[in-house]
């Protein structure tokens, strides 16, 4: 059965670890502390171990993407200073809006993309996150927070995009496409979103100021082709072309938020405001 910290990463062979005897001591891992650094890494030692590496950086991003948030819902409850700090500043610094925001966006949507090189189906993972994208949007709807398409549409989308075109996808020469998808994303990046005279097409990146707002926007077309070049980085991982030290990187903490990112995205935005409302009704 599918589980809620899977949806995000979801390597197909990691559950036969538990089935496979392998050099694995009971119980242990196949990249255990005792193992020599000068040993070679076998396609069998890849495919059982989860790569922790990617669930750290994760876990780093989807932090600070809570934090991004946290200044947010702070201003929402009507907190301009917090901790001797400026909220207000904070939110309109370019140091925040012009690049520390969508470079951890990006990160985030790159690991996304390389996870889903060992999904036993994006397509089933797309569909998902989509139904909870939904039940975000309506949430918000009704406690005045609308978020129509935001990086849980976007995620769900570009897993059952990738998911459906990825037999044709990955045809493309390996090297071209890392060229093609880059050059994609920094075109679309620097263009979209733009004004347009409706909403058809918000999902892509062209929309209408005046007659729709979200609190979370990432649309299609800006954030696809970064997605895409995850995904062909993320052949490299699982074709063992990284470097020892990415198969054996292990770290306490933020792996294990990394393996749960789709559930803390979901809590963290109700929690925020809940405690701040609790703070506001103690504070008078």
């Amino acid at each position: 059965m599918l589980s809620i910290s899977d949806l995000m990463y979801d390597n197909k062979d990691e559950k036969s670890n538990s089935s496979t005897g392998g050099n694995c001591e009971k119980g242990g891992s196949p990249f255990h502390e005792e193992q020599s650094l000068s040993e070679p890494i076998t396609k069998e030692m890849v495919k059982k171990e989860r790569y922790h590496l990617i669930d750290a950086l994760r876990g780093l991003a989807i932090l600070l993407m809570m934090a991004h948030h946290f200044v947010y819902a702070l201003l929402y409850a009507g907190i301009d200073i917090a901790f001797g700090l400026d909220v207000r500043a904070i939110e309109r610094s370019p140091l925040i809006l012009g690049f520390l925001s969508p470079f951890f966006a990006g990160v985030f949507i790159l690991l996304s993309g390389m996870s889903s090189r060992f999904s036993r189906s994006n397509v089933k993972r797309g569909i998902i996150v989509l139904v909870f994208a939904a039940l975000l949007s309506v949430v918000g709807h009704f406690f005045g927070a609308p978020v129509w398409f935001g990086i849980l549409h976007f995620m769900g989308l570009s897993m059952l995009t990738y998911g459906l075109l990825s037999k044709w996808l990955d045809k493309i020469p390996f090297y071209f496409s890392l060229f093609l998808w880059s050059s994609l994303f920094i075109f679309c990046f620097i263009t979209l979103p733009r004004q347009a005279d409706n909403n058809i097409f918000y999902w892509l990146g062209f929309f209408n100021r005046t007659s729709i707002s979200s609190v979370d926007y990432f649309p299609f077309g800006r954030w696809f082709f970064l997605f895409l070049f995850g995904t062909r980085i993320g052949q490299l991982a699982k074709d063992h072309k990284f470097p020892k030290w990415f198969y054996r990187f292990n770290m306490p903490i933020l792996p294990i938020i990394g393996k749960h990112t789709l559930i803390i995205y979901l809590a963290h935005q109700p929690f925020f405001f809940l405690i701040l409302t609790a703070y506001n009704f103690i504070r008078g």
